[in-house]
This record gives structure tokens, sequence and C-alpha cells, in this order.
């Protein structure tokens, strides 16, 4: 996938979409877009087509370097959103 200019959250969403089997991709422009300040990385709690990803401790890392020190606070709330039995 090619990617132009920082729209690295664009492309981790669409990753995290497909299946679980692109989480290393899904992963690794994530992580880009939270390198490159990507606004859209503010919302990773929130989309649910991300869900693959919960469980990965790298995700945990982005949260972290997403929302600080109150990441699992905003995990908690990400996880109980409409139709979200985590």
């Amino acid at each position: 996938m090619a990617v132009s200019g920082t729209d690295f959250g664009e492309a981790a969403k669409n990753y995290g979409t497909f299946r679980a089997g692109l989480v290393d991709e899904a992963l690794h422009w994530l992580d880009k877009a939270v390198e490159y300040g990507s606004y859209e990385v503010t919302y990773i709690a929130f989309w649910p087509h991300l869900d693959a990803l919960r469980d990965d401790s790298r995700y945990e890392n982005l949260l972290r370097r997403v929302y600080g020190e109150r990441a699992q606070e905003i995990r908690r709330l990400g996880n109980s959103g409409p139709g979200r039995d985590r």
C-alpha cells in the first residue's frame, strides 16, 4: 500500500479493517501515524475496526504514546462503546 504525505492513520485503519492476519501491517502504520503526529490517532481507542489489535502489547504501547497517563482509562472507555462486550 502506498501512503502519501502523513496519511498513516488512514492506512492503519484500512489494514485494521481487513482481518487479524494483517496485525503486523496495521501496527506498523499506526506506529508511523503516531510518529508523524497524525491527528487521526487520537481516536485509536475507539475505532471498532482495530479490535483485532487490542490484545497486542504493541497496541498497548501505542495507546500509552497517544494518551499518556490516561491510556488505561481511555482504553476502558473505548472498550465499553456500543456493541462491545470487552
